[in-house]
């Protein structure tokens, strides 16, 4: 189904006053370690397909994942600037890249805090590990905020027409259509994952058996 006009294919936005500590860490990484961000997107794009209407209203990578405005807009300056390799601290500090030169104060501050957050290194192997985690865990938020809001719309939608319709309206019938699909995608992200960058346990007992 297509998306009721009324919503937009993007991550409900999280209250400025709301930090997003999870966000923000995958975003550091990111930032970090560029090269992982087509993994990323393909953990996101994994099981859409079967779902119809989520891809539209989830979206199919990292920008339409994020959900507060520092990170969209840093991301967005970012990958506009070609995805450049993240200043340390003191360089940020002392002698910044035009392109960070260009930030409005604030997403300067932003970034400079992101800088300042410890992710493992590339030595340590865990960092593509630490980020298809942070991918899975933020849509999971990103589905309940989703679920939470065509929820309510659903109520409104059927208080409307409760008393005037026979039968459920299109717009309510897509609207239940949409929270189905969101219900069994969240259920399907939700089964522990075979984790691409280790063996996993279960792979070992499966050839043993």
């Amino acid at each position: 189904p297509r998306l009721p006009p009324a919503l937009t294919p993007r991550s409900p936005a999280t209250p400025a006053a709301e930090h997003a500590p999870r966000e923000d860490y995958l975003v550091a990484l990111l930032l970090r370690y560029p090269e992982a961000i087509a993994k990323a997107n393909a953990w996101l794009r994994c099981d859409l397909a079967e779902f119809a209407g989520l891809a539209e209203m989830l979206g199919d990578d990292v920008e339409h994942l994020l959900s507060t405005t520092a990170n969209r807009m840093l991301w967005q300056h970012w990958q506009q600037a070609g995805c450049p390799t993240l200043p340390s601290e003191a360089e940020l500090g002392n002698a910044p890249p035009l392109w960070v030169q260009s930030l409005a104060p604030s997403l300067h501050d932003h970034l400079r805090y992101l800088a300042g957050l410890t992710v493992p290194g590339s030595r340590e192997y865990l960092f593509m590990q630490e980020i298809e985690k942070g991918v899975i865990e933020i849509r999971k938020a990103q589905v309940r905020r989703w679920q939470e809001r065509l929820g309510m719309q659903a109520h409104d939608q059927h208080a409307d027409t409760a008393d005037s319709a026979p039968v459920a309206p299109p717009d309510l019938t897509q609207t239940l259509t949409l929270l189905n699909h969101l219900l069994h995608y969240s259920a399907r992200i939700s089964t522990p994952q075979r984790t691409s960058t280790f063996f996993d346990l279960r792979d070992t007992l499966e050839r043993g058996s």
